[in-house]
């Protein structure tokens, strides 16, 4: 679960598959230590976490233990919401609150695609 509200974290928690219950949280990437401003997630199936990085101007990729292992560089500076899917990563970008003139990005507000030969990770109902 990624918080952007105070101090930026992306929290780990255990999940039990047959209540659907999250326990044992823990920090998982402290965003606010790498200035990372976390706007959506996925997971692969190998169990990398990827996150959007709002005002960083990028997708990053963690690997399943946190450290930080792909950077992809995008021409939009809010990117947001990542999805997986067959090799592909798709991201929609914010074309609001920018620092840097719509004119100068003119990809912000569309989706966009990058090829990582990786794709989304099962899913699973939980409860909190």
């Amino acid at each position: 679960i990624s918080e952007t509200v105070g101090a930026p974290a992306v929290w780990a928690f255990d999940f039990d598959p047959a209540s659907g219950r999250l326990f044992n949280r823990r920090v998982f990437i402290d965003a606010m230590a790498l200035g990372l401003h976390p706007d959506g997630a996925a997971v692969d199936e190998d169990g990398g976490y990827w996150i959007a990085d709002a005002g960083g101007w990028r997708v990053v990729r963690f690997s399943p233990d946190g450290r930080l292992a792909r950077t992809i560089p995008l021409p939009v500076e809010k990117p947001s919401k990542p999805v997986l899917v067959d090799g592909k990563i798709y991201v929609t970008s914010l074309n609001v609150g920018l620092t840097v003139s719509a004119e100068r990005q003119p990809f912000a507000g569309r989706v966009l695609m990058e090829t990582v030969s990786k794709t989304g990770s099962n899913c699973y109902r939980f409860s909190i």
